[in-house]
């Protein structure tokens, strides 16, 4: 989303808006976005290159336990089976149009079938 305020706000430099009320808008939108942030960050200068090497945050959001798939991990692995369902299903539809074949349902779960 900042990219793409940093590029209205751009536009709206170039085309001599600085006093409009979006500009200030946008500003105000970013300095409330940033006020949380607060840190340090290594970075490696070489040949004209900045890279980051590290950074550290007392507010940082990053959780080690969520971000990995390992034993004792927090993170529902269920949900990331939903998402990357949910997340192609415009593709899926997509290609079952162009082929000319109704969309398969997708299950999460596998039916249950009742034995007697």
């Amino acid at each position: 989303m900042l990219g793409s305020l940093g590029a209205e706000l751009a536009r709206l430099v170039y085309d001599g808006l600085w006093f409009s009320p979006l500009r200030t808008s946008i500003n105000a939108f970013v300095d409330a976005a940033t006020r949380p942030l607060t840190g340090d960050v290594k970075i490696r200068l070489h040949h004209g290159r900045a890279t980051v090497i590290g950074r550290r945050s007392p507010n940082a959001l990053y959780d080690e336990a969520l971000a990995t798939y390992g034993d004792g991990d927090t993170f529902s692995h269920g949900s990331a089976r939903g998402f990357i369902q949910l997340f192609g299903l415009a593709s899926r539809v997509a290609h079952h149009k162009a082929a000319g074949a109704p969309p398969t349902p997708v299950r999460t779960k596998p039916k249950l079938e009742v034995l007697v």
